[in-house]
């Protein structure tokens, strides 16, 4: 096997970003960093204080986005503390959609989760005090589930542990914890001031597994409270004398509990987020019954074989990401498979299998592996940034039907050649390395960084470099076809044609226009119409952005500028009488934020759309409709949010002022606009 560079890149769980770090003459993983102050360390996000008694607490640092898991323990001065308290105001006013507390939890404090964005939650049995106000505030929780027995609570009212009491609200209890049978018990229809009712029916087996009915009438593993070595997760488990099928996994429920192997009953369809990250599993075998796996169910969990089923839809980010198995052959489901971000990054991988369902392949999937030949399947329509690079790879095939190969995917390899399938539209920067000596392009010019960029950030090394790019004649530069390929240049690039000239057709001017759009949709490219007519043919062009006539917008190709960017574009195209429009581009990307909030008359219409671009990775956009703030999510990978808004209340009928504020990734400040959208109630 190949030496491993000293560079290396490590993880926070919960954002999934890689960190640079050197570690002079070995390949380790950071550890948590300790703070300045004895008695606290923080990790993923979260700041972990020592107590008097020797536990920890646990408060949110930075924004963590996505699901916050709670571990049961964690190390603090170089021991292992159980984490029992949830700090007072510890997540209060963060982002916090999903919620996973750990098993040794036993005390929320006050506002601890208050105005979080909170979905429902499950209290372990652990779980014996909870504050003032620790929920309040979040109009998504509307089921609380406590495992265990009664914990002392504040009742509803203005300092209620959940709030002052919502009729969407119901706090849920297992059948066996009455009042009429335990002492102290709960009580139904209402407990403290808020509506009860009785958990699903569960179960909880001889190994310490409790399984909890389900929406769908199964079964699925809530809860651990095992000793950790091998378990089994059965096909069906009996809940009120009923044989139920365990088709689910929720988050984190066996995350760091020292489990050590690891069966999987064939009726299991999804593995929650973090469900069993941080073991030391060894094989692992999913049966072909699993649909989806969640954000960082296997996360560093020490598995030395993997065997994956073909019904796979869905990986999450981070997933299997730093494991131990030197093979993988990932098939994919007739449906389509997506690859999160880092999904199998640093698992140390050698020869790897893709079949032919997999669709597309995040940002970092496979990064930092030792996969010397890769052969990307037909069907997968995108590879993200730096998803296969530093893989100490020899030889690419790509398939048919790619269309977008991310900024660094090929990057820091010894690949020399390479063949890009006609489909592909856009290559980002670093895409292939200075190793690259010869490329084939076999069809129309896709978007490029070119070989003289100012930024280094060339496609296929620096166009000064030795490599070759040998293009098809076919789609030479001509007058009809002005952004075509060029000889001995093109894009900064050395280039030779292959293949014959394309024959100029005979026009067909009763033919009908089929309109499309090609080029990268991002501010300062270039789009270009399509017409689907024989070369020369008369044609008229009108661009529109977000249905709106672009002034000006006449010919077949449009300069993108900051007014289009976050607004979708399409093209109408006229010939011989006859009228094609295009379907719309994906939003308009730019370097620099820009937000719109649109349409701002509404009419009997109860929603509006708020489009953000040129936001940080990962980070979370801002909306307020009057004085009442609403987080409507966070920007995706191209730095977009692309949202729906509604107005829920008849009371919001009239003007409204919306506000919007998103942080500049180019410019690193925040960026706010303002509009008055004005609403009729039904």
């Amino acid at each position: 096997m190949p030496t491993r560079r000293t560079t290396v890149k490590t993880h926070s769980r919960l954002l999934g970003l890689p960190v640079a770090a050197l570690i002079a003459g070995t390949l380790a993983v950071a550890a948590p960093a300790q703070a300045a102050d004895p008695g606290t360390v923080s990790k993923d996000g979260l700041v972990y204080t020592l107590q008097p008694d020797g536990t920890a607490s646990v408060a949110q640092e930075r924004f963590v986005g996505g699901a916050v898991l709670i571990p049961p323990t964690v190390s603090i001065d170089g021991a292992e503390r159980d984490v029992t308290t949830i700090a007072d105001g510890g997540f209060k006013g963060r982002y916090v959609p999903r919620l996973h507390l750990g098993q040794k939890v036993t005390t929320i404090g006050d506002e601890a989760f208050a105005d979080a964005q909170l979905g429902d939650v499950i209290l372990p049995a652990s779980v014996t005090t909870i504050g003032a106000d620790a929920f309040d505030g979040n109009p998504g929780l509307t089921t609380a589930t406590f495992l265990g027995a009664p914990p002392a609570i504040v009742p509803a009212g203005d300092d209620g542990s959940f709030g002052p009491g919502r009729d969407d609200l119901t706090l849920r209890f297992p059948a066996g914890l009455d009042e009429d049978v335990a002492t102290p018990g709960y009580t139904k229809p209402t407990w403290k001031g808020y509506r009860s009712a009785h958990s699903p029916a569960s179960v909880t087996t001889a190994d310490g597994i409790t399984y909890a009915e389900n929406a769908a009438g199964d079964a699925t593993a809530v809860s651990y409270t095992g000793a950790g070595g091998t378990i089994a997760i059965p096909s069906t488990v009996t809940i009120d004398d009923a044989a139920r099928d365990v088709t689910t996994i929720a988050d984190g429920v066996f995350e760091q509990q020292k489990l050590t192997g690891l069966s999987l009953g064939d009726h299991i369809e999804s593995v929650g987020a973090y469900a069993f990250s941080e073991n030391d599993l060894g094989p692992v075998v999913l049966p072909e019954s699993v649909e989806t796996i969640g954000e960082g169910a296997f996360f560093a969990s020490r598995i030395t074989a993997l065997t994956l089923g073909g019904r796979i839809s869905t990986i999450g980010r981070i997933a299997f990401s730093t494991n131990d198995f030197p093979s993988l052959s990932l098939r994919g489901s007739a449906a389509g498979t997506t690859v999160g971000d880092s999904a199998f990054q640093e698992s140390r991988i050698s020869q790897l299998t893709l079949g032919r369902g997999i669709t597309s392949i995040g940002d970092y999937a496979f990064y930092n592996n030792y996969v010397p030949d890769i052969v990307v399947p037909a069907g997968v329509t995108s590879i993200g940034a730096n998803a296969f690079n530093q893989n100490f790879s020899r030889s690419l095939v790509l398939g048919e039907g790619l269309v977008i190969i991310g900024s660094g995917a090929f990057g820091e390899n010894q690949i020399t050649d390479v063949t890009i399938p006609a489909s592909v539209r856009e290559i980002g920067g670093g895409a292939f390395s200075e190793a690259l000596r010869s490329a084939t392009l076999l069809g129309p010019p896709p978007q490029v960084e070119a070989g003289d960029s100012p930024s280094y950030d060339f496609s296929f090394g620096p166009g000064s470099g030795p490599v070759v790019l040998s293009v098809p004649a076919a789609f030479a530069a001509s007058t009809t076809r002005p952004d075509g390929y060029t000889v001995p240049v093109w894009q900064g690039y050395s280039t030779v044609f292959f293949g014959p000239s394309a024959a100029a057709p005979a026009p067909a001017p009763t033919a009908t226009p089929t309109a499309s759009i090609t080029g990268t949709a991002r501010e300062g490219r270039t789009l270009t119409a399509g017409t689907g007519l024989p070369a020369g043919t008369a044609a008229t062009f009108r661009w529109k952005a977000d249905g709106r006539t672009i002034k000006g917008a006449t010919g077949p190709a449009l300069k993108l500028g900051k007014k289009q960017a976050a607004r979708r574009v399409t093209v109408t195209v006229t010939a011989a009488g006859k009228v094609s429009a295009s379907g719309a581009t994906a939003v308009v990307t730019s370097k620099r934020a820009r937000l719109v909030v649109s349409p701002t008359r509404i009419g009997r219409r109860d929603a509006f759309r708020v489009t953000a671009v040129g936001l940080r990775k990962d980070q979370k956009i801002r909306v307020w409709l009057g004085g009442r703030r609403v987080v409507i999510g966070k920007a995706d990978r191209r730095g977009v949010v692309d949202r729906t808004v509604r107005f829920t209340k008849a009371t919001d009928a009239g003007k409204r002022r919306v506000r919007v504020s998103g942080y500049s990734a180019k410019d690193k400040r925040t960026y706010t606009v303002t509009r008055t959208v004005r609403y009729l109630s039904r």
